[in-house]
């Protein structure tokens, strides 16, 4: 039984097979009660929560709900009295939200899945690949909790890409890649639990 947070993706991806062409939303944790008194009091962290979005999306979910932020047992006094964990918003909700909303990631999570079949050449890598508007995005996220040291290498793009981004996420600027052949490398290696989209087409 997977006890790591990639379990998010693996209950997505058996409803997203077994309900077919059904839109398959997934509810990721702020807090429930797993985690309220007498348990131990854990919420997300930025990473983990923002793996977490994105291994749902790779898996076939096409929205997500959070749940918890209203539960008063694991606010703080302050929060408790205006009703809403505001402090794990300022922490780790809005960051994630204020990047799956801005415009470059919005057109990568709404745009249809493509008939490209890229394959990352880390097996831990899981990639959902969506192309519109002439652009292609690689959805990429590394689902082992353990870093690799190894450049990422992806396969299988159309031999008309080259130049591409990886779209900035909290902490990391926008960067460049560039494909050749159908096949790019970006040096960086993933790090756990670590999420990228990438972006090839005109203006990239």
């Amino acid at each position: 039984m997977n006890t790591d947070i990639s379990v998010v993706g693996d209950v997505t991806a058996i409803l997203a097979r077994t309900t077919r062409r059904k839109a398959i939303w997934t509810t990721l944790q702020i807090a429930w009660s797993g985690v309220l008194p007498p348990h131990p009091v854990v919420f997300p962290t930025l990473q983990q929560a923002r793996f977490m979005a994105y291994d749902a999306v790779i898996a076939g979910a096409r929205g997500l709900f959070f749940f918890g932020g209203h539960l008063t047992q694991v606010m703080t006094p302050a929060d408790r009295e205006l009703g809403w964990n505001w402090v794990y918003w300022q922490r780790v909700q809005r960051p994630l939200l204020v990047e799956l909303t801005d415009a470059a990631h919005t057109a990568a999570l709404t745009a249809p899945l493509s008939k490209n079949q890229i394959r990352s050449s880390d097996p831990e890598v899981a990639v959902s690949t969506r192309g519109a508007g002439g652009m292609l995005y690689i959805i990429a996220a590394r689902r082992s909790a353990s870093s690799s040291s190894a450049p990422a290498r992806f396969t299988g793009l159309p031999s008309s890409a080259g130049n591409g981004l990886v779209l900035a996420h909290p902490g990391n600027p926008a960067r460049r890649v560039s494909a050749s052949g159908g096949v790019f490398t970006d040096p960086s290696p993933f790090g756990a639990h670590n999420a990228r989209v990438y972006r090839f087409g005109s203006g990239s």
